[in-house]
């Protein structure tokens, strides 16, 4: 509720504790921010874990669970406790998960505006380019334009031993 209606948990609290002379006439039980998730998560922790796991908030972390009244050694206590830090690292990984999108959009930003390395990049990533194969390929042609060169210029006994001992080189 305040991330929907962006307010503070507090004037969220409040808003449903407003709630309980409602749900004492009806013979419920009054409820706080501990008894709305009774055996569940802090939902101050829920929030904040949402929060730090949002990729597209670029703001600092510590800036984050400021914006939510929560300190960073407030957090770090919650971490301390094998459920939440579980229930931590299981929503950074699905949240990792979406990154590949995010690494394409910015991958097809850098190529729009030009940017040599990511052309280069997705060149090799779609298998149109590999600048390995180039230079190996380019090597070869140096290689047999010497050769060429080599058997024009010089005697057959000295270019059979050049030959020879560049075998011999390869094999070692």
């Amino acid at each position: 509720m305040a991330e929907l209606y962006s307010l503070k948990l507090d004037e969220a609290e409040a808003l449903l504790l407003k709630a309980n002379p409602v749900l004492e006439k009806r013979g419920l039980p009054p409820t706080t921010r501990k008894t709305l998730f009774k055996d569940q998560f802090d939902p101050m922790f829920v929030l904040a874990v949402n929060k730090l796991s949002d990729p597209m908030d670029k703001r600092s972390n510590a800036v984050k669970l400021k914006d939510l009244g929560l300190s960073t050694k407030s957090f770090q206590a919650y971490l301390k406790l094998e459920k939440n830090r579980s229930y931590y690292e299981r929503r950074l990984s699905e949240a990792f998960e979406t990154t590949e999108y995010s690494a394409k959009t910015s991958l097809m930003r850098n190529i729009e505006s030009g940017d040599l390395n990511s052309i280069k990049y997705f060149h090799e990533y779609t298998g149109r380019f590999n600048s390995t194969e180039s230079t190996a390929f380019n090597f070869i042609l140096v290689l047999q334009k010497v050769m060429e060169i080599l058997a024009r210029h010089v005697d057959q006994k000295v270019l059979d031993l050049v030959a020879s001992e560049f075998e011999k080189e390869i094999s070692e």
